[in-house]
């Protein structure tokens, strides 16, 4: 049954109102801000999240409120079992949110613009104009953590979201509009007028071709900003360790955007890449992949990251409010371990004016493999892996 848009979109924003009032009644909360298609009014019935950031208090000195944490995540958990449209929580304490907001003016703008405060008091979002290098962050970070995932459920609706939100992204890169747009309707409306041709209106008519889109905006970018590649001559699948956030993953990286999409793809957590596009996210997003790179696209001329990839990418991958994330932004409990290891080896280095060396293959391997649950956690490692990850973001904001 398709329920019309308002009707959907109030019984979403009720459901979210009401999320929001049970877990305000936390003693360490003070703000919770709505996201993403709710707060935007473009819910899809029975398949949108109701996205959360909340602003936590200022934490404890020694304990980093890991006990309160604790609680909070049975309370999140039981809540989820009776409202399974919870979807990704965020938690921040307030200067975790405003240098999150300054160090992502993309992330920024979108959540100044389109996110609705459900409870408590507003974090400050500064206003700032959205930065390039942010932009270029969110297309290929988008091609991870959407693109991937609607291609390998073949999900319509997420592929028609995805490419929109990859152009907008793209766009902001590359000039044609200052700040993204803060709907999908509005973002394919406009994207005619600013510079698009229609391809997008083409692609949110017919989902099935957002790959060939998504990935030819990949291709464009990736010209604008780094060498060329050699040409890939057949399709290349392989499995590898890609922390802080996959014990290993199955990559299938296609010679462009027309290449048929293979099997390998539609496998669980697959990463469906073309050279270009893998060769921005490793740039831009996680540096850490090139450690694990195998020589078939070395030899396309894939460039070592630099100094300021490996430090962005410990700013976003490391810092206090990533030990807040298993249980609420997703279910596990090694990457904020795997995040400690890696960042610490990186700034070390980095510290020292030198490219991090590639951290043993066993090692990386080794870091997937420590799983407790989230209740574990929080009671036995959370504390030390808050202090050590507020230690390190404050020497890395003297490399940045």
């Amino acid at each position: 049954m398709k329920f019309p848009q308002p009707l959907a979109n109030g019984i979403y924003m009720s459901a979210a109102k009401a999320t929001a009032r049970m877990l305000f009644r936390s003693e360490i909360v003070s703000g919770i801000y709505l996201l993403r298609s709710v707060a935007a009014g473009e819910v899809s019935f029975g398949r949108s999240d109701i996205d959360l950031t909340i602003i936590v208090r200022e934490p404890d000195a020694e304990t980093g409120d890991a006990a309160e944490l604790a609680s909070f995540y049975r309370r999140v958990r039981w809540l989820r079992r009776f409202n399974p449209a919870v979807g990704h929580i965020r938690l921040y304490d307030p200067s975790e949110f405003q240098a999150v907001m300054c160090a992502d003016s993309y992330l920024g703008s979108v959540t100044r613009r389109n996110s609705r405060l459900l409870a408590g008091k507003p974090g400050a979002i500064p206003h700032a104009p959205v930065r390039r290098e942010d932009a270029i962050r969110r297309f290929a970070g988008l091609i991870d953590n959407y693109f991937s995932s609607a291609v390998r459920k073949r999900n319509r609706r997420n592929l028609r979201k995805i490419a929109a939100e990859t152009w907008c992204a793209c766009a902001v890169a590359q000039g044609s509009i200052p700040e993204p747009y803060v709907t999908r309707w509005e973002t394919v409306e406009r994207s005619v007028a600013d510079g698009d041709g229609g391809r997008l209106l083409s692609v949110a008519r017919n989902p099935e071709r957002a790959p060939e889109y998504v990935l030819g905006l990949a291709k464009s970018l990736h010209d604008e900003l780094l060498p060329p590649l050699n040409a890939l001559r057949e399709t290349l699948v392989f499995r590898c360790p890609v922390p802080p956030r996959f014990p290993r993953r199955v990559v299938v990286v296609v010679p462009g955007e027309r290449s048929p999409i293979p099997d390998e793809a539609f496998q669980p957590h697959s990463f469906f890449v073309t050279p270009e596009a893998l060769h921005l996210y490793i740039h831009y997003v996680n540096p850490f992949f090139d450690w694990t790179l195998p020589d078939e696209l070395r030899q396309l001329g894939f460039a070592i990251p630099n100094q300021r990839s490996y430090a962005r990418a410990c700013q976003f991958f490391d810092g206090g409010a990533s030990t807040r994330e298993p249980g609420f932004l997703h279910p596990f409990a090694w990457p904020p371990g795997a995040a400690a290891v890696m960042c610490g080896h990186t700034i070390d280095h980095l510290k020292n004016g030198a490219i991090p060396p590639p951290l043993p293959m066993d090692q990386l391997e080794a870091l997937g493999k420590h799983a407790p649950s989230c209740s574990e956690y929080y009671a036995q490692e959370f504390v030390s892996n808050y202090h050590q990850a507020k230690e390190r973001s404050r020497v890395l904001a003297t490399l940045l």
